[in-house]
């Protein structure tokens, strides 16, 4: 169950104090990396941050480009702006750029830590002790500043449960049960570590793409200035700010992390290992920004702590370092780390075994409201949810609404729906393949050398599709002409970064990886 609590915080410093003005404040002229994104976008695709655009600027540009009064100033100036502007520094604001009427600009998922290192009273201003957890303040929080349409894309994540403070501003949470894993087509393209995405568009849903979702079970809050949010563990949620909005949260550490970061370890390594050399795959279009390629020997290494730590825990009398129970001993000692996981920005949640089991204790064997007080209110289900969201979509649409009528319950239907999908996908990708077929044979026919070759003596398009391999040891392919086989590579990429795609997301899908870690561990007998 969700949860949402009231006035609980109204007495935090952060809470009476904050706004954008205020921090910007404090920050002075800091540079600071912004994503920004079109409030309106002309797709239903979900906008990536591999999507986005990204800014350097500081909290007191952000706070000049919010200020309509500044586009008025820019929209009544005949003048060019570098010349009728006479502030050094909103002549090189380059969030200037974009206009918060058409666009929304974020500066998420800021580690408070690093961000007001200098300033004390900033991280004080934080008291997640109100709720139970002594002495946790805004050195294990991080923060969210966005314009109205900012937003991040429905996911979960794998690590612990999670605590949101709404200082500023309006939020809107669409949150889904685990259960609904299914129904939301989860993904990990883009690859961001611990965290699982949805290939559903919350906001524009295509239930005719994605049927399942119909079935889901929506929770939706508003968050008020005040108000605290607790996400169980592996819950969805999709966020999107409805004014300009702060916000802060904290990930409080459970025990089953440890099987989580297991299973991430294995993502990782099996993710980077296809992905990272893959020819036919531009990194920028998998990865997200704030993720890095670690090497083979650093995931076997992330790998071999997480079977450490579910060994040390299974085996409170084993010392965590000892070495890893393969076959022979284990050929890739860890870099330099102990149990944590890798590099990302939601791997720092801290490897404190002490910590974790008072979480899990307080969540699992307790009601929240023994440590939330009485302000308590459960956020229930939203059932109209999609039908409200796809009301909205025709509206906004206008003389599109035929695209966007959809019957509900059908679409609820998702055997029948999927079936079709599938033959509808499976006819337009022979289509596909039969007009590469013949265009690849016309080509190559009129560029034959002698009568007497036969296509049986050269690759086939067939060929050439199902392995590449043939396209670089044939000889006979030099007599195709240059245009040709830009044609030819541009198709073969498009296709092969598809399955690669494909393939990559089924092995990595979270209950296969589940199933995957279990049987590892009785392998190396650990379970």
């Amino acid at each position: 169950m969700v949860w949402s609590v009231w006035d609980m915080a109204e007495d935090w410093p952060a809470r009476l104090n904050w706004t954008p003005e205020s921090l910007a404040e404090v920050l002075g002229n800091r540079t600071l990396r912004f994503r920004t994104g079109p409030r309106y976008p002309t797709s239903e695709d979900i906008q990536w941050e591999t999507d986005c655009e990204y800014i350097d600027a500081s909290l007191q540009q952000f706070c000049q480009w919010l200020a309509p009064e500044r586009w008025l100033a820019l929209a009544s100036s005949r003048a060019p702006r570098e010349e009728s502007e006479t502030d050094n520094n909103t002549d090189s604001n380059p969030l200037l750029a974009y206009h918060p009427a058409d666009n929304w600009v974020y500066l998420d998922y800021k580690y408070m830590a690093e961000l007001f290192s200098d300033q004390p009273d900033i991280l004080e201003a934080v008291r997640w002790d109100d709720f139970g957890f002594p002495g946790r303040t805004g050195v294990e929080s991080t923060i969210w500043v966005g314009s109205a349409g900012a937003h991040t894309p429905c996911h979960y994540d794998s690590y612990g449960c999670n605590l949101v403070l709404q200082v500023y501003g309006r939020k809107k949470w669409v949150l889904f049960p685990p259960e609904d894993s299914p129904s939301l087509y989860p993904t990990r393209l883009p690859y961001e570590e611990s965290s699982v995405f949805s290939q559903v568009n919350v906001a524009y849903p295509n239930v005719q793409q994605f049927p399942k979702v119909v079935g889901s079970h929506p929770h939706v809050v508003v968050l008020e200035p005040g108000d605290v949010l607790f996400v169980p563990k592996h819950w969805w949620h999709y966020v999107e700010s409805l004014t300009t909005s702060i916000s802060v949260n904290s990930w409080i550490e459970m025990a089953s992390d440890g099987e989580d970061r297991l299973q991430e370890a294995m993502v990782r390594l099996v993710l980077l290992s296809i992905k990272s050399d893959s020819p036919c795959s531009d990194q920028s279009h998998w990865l997200n920004p704030t993720e890095n390629v670690t090497s083979r020997r650093s995931n076997l290494g992330y790998v071999q702590a997480a079977l450490e730590e579910v060994r040390a825990k299974n085996d409170p009398g084993c010392s965590r370092d000892s070495k890893c129970a393969f076959a022979g001993g284990c050929p890739f000692p860890q870099e330099g780390t102990k149990t944590t996981p890798p590099p990302s920005k939601r791997s720092k949640l801290e490897d404190s075994d002490t910590k974790a089991e008072e979480s899990d204790s307080n969540i699992c064997f307790s009601t929240p409201s023994t440590w939330f007080g009485p302000n308590l209110v459960p956020v229930l289900p939203c059932t109209d949810y999609f039908a409200d969201e796809l009301c909205s979509m025709q509206t906004d649409a206008g003389g599109s609404q035929e695209r966007t009528s959809v019957d509900l319950s059908a679409a609820a239907k998702p055997t029948a729906e999927e079936r079709t999908a599938e033959e509808t996908a499976a006819v337009k990708m022979a289509t596909e393949r039969t007009a590469v077929e013949e265009t690849a044979e016309e080509q190559t026919s009129a560029k034959q050398v002698s009568a007497k070759q036969t296509a049986s003596q050269r690759p086939t398009a067939e060929h050439l599709l199902v392995k590449p391999t043939l396209v670089e040891e044939t000889p006979e392919e030099h007599i195709s002409s240059e245009s040709t086989d830009m044609f030819r590579n541009r198709v073969l990429d498009l296709s092969f970064e598809e399955l690669e795609n494909t393939i990559v997301n089924c092995l990595v899908q979270p209950h296969i990886v589940q199933e995957v870690a279990k049987l590892l561990k009785e392998r190396l007998r650990l379970s």
